[in-house]
């Protein structure tokens, strides 16, 4: 069994202090060393790639449409 903190506080406090407290243990993991920036034109997500060559954070959104503009360069008069 493990303690778990108590906090007061507002609401707003409260889930800020759960956020908080959340991404500094994403950002202190080891394992969780190869966090990208999604290569998505308009996008600005991160994502762990399951993949060492995944550029996108969702192929089927941001990778699609990269490929379609170079597509579209590829093939335009």
């Amino acid at each position: 069994m493990t303690a778990a903190p108590h906090r007061t506080g507002t609401p707003a406090r409260r889930l800020a202090a759960e956020l908080a407290d959340a991404a500094a243990e994403l950002l202190t993991d080891p394992r969780v060393r190869d966090v990208r920036e999604c290569e998505g034109a308009d996008c600005v997500l991160l994502f762990l790639p399951a993949n060492p060559r995944r550029r996108w954070c969702v192929a089927s959104a941001c990778g699609n449409r990269a490929r379609v503009a170079r597509y579209y360069a590829r093939h335009k008069p």
